[in-house]
């Protein structure tokens, strides 16, 4: 074999994979919010406070690790996660697998924005301040009556919260 022609396919391989690489940390951070894990005991107090129910649809927005959407899935929920990056699409695709969940969870490599949200029952959100004007407009206009939201950290601006603690806020689509 002639390497002057398999060194230069090799490093335009390698490039590619460097670039989708690069591209899959990038876009989450000028699309959206950054990867930041949510701490177990905070997930646990989400999920005693918004009281999800078994049968129930839940999405999280930003699904990041799978953690949030495996933990649904534990509680009999069927869960999906809405992530740009697709590695961790993937990982939480294999940690539902590991944990025998995969066919109660679905993660979704795409963006939330456009993503009809009015099938789900409870949302998880780990936004930043940014997005929580649009997303609260967006959210208030699809999901059906009696929907809740749990929001992570960040606030709606106008959307009053039907109970907050610890920097957990949830919200409740009313039903008129």
């Amino acid at each position: 074999m002639d390497l002057s022609v398999i060194i230069p396919v090799a490093n335009l391989i390698l490039d590619l994979v460097l670039l989708v690489f690069m591209l899959s940390l990038l876009i989450p951070v000028l699309r959206g919010a950054p990867f930041v894990p949510t701490n177990d005991q905070r997930i646990k107090k989400a999920f005693e406070l918004v009281d999800l129910k078994p049968q129930q649809r839940m999405v999280d927005i930003g699904s990041g690790d799978g953690r949030i959407l495996l933990e649904g899935a534990k509680r009999g929920a069927t869960a999906y996660g809405l992530e740009i990056n697709p590695l961790l699409v993937t990982k939480t695709k294999k940690l539902a697998k590991k944990e025998g969940l995969n066919e109660r969870v679905f993660c979704l490599w795409g963006n939330f924005w456009w993503h009809d949200f009015f099938t789900y029952d409870v949302v998880f959100i780990y936004g930043i301040t940014y997005i929580m004007r649009g997303l609260e407009k967006k959210l208030l206009r699809e999901l059906k009556p009696g929907a809740k939201v749990v929001a992570f950290v960040f606030p709606f601006p106008n959307w009053q919260p039907r109970e907050s603690e610890g920097g957990i806020y949830i919200y409740e689509k009313s039903l008129s």
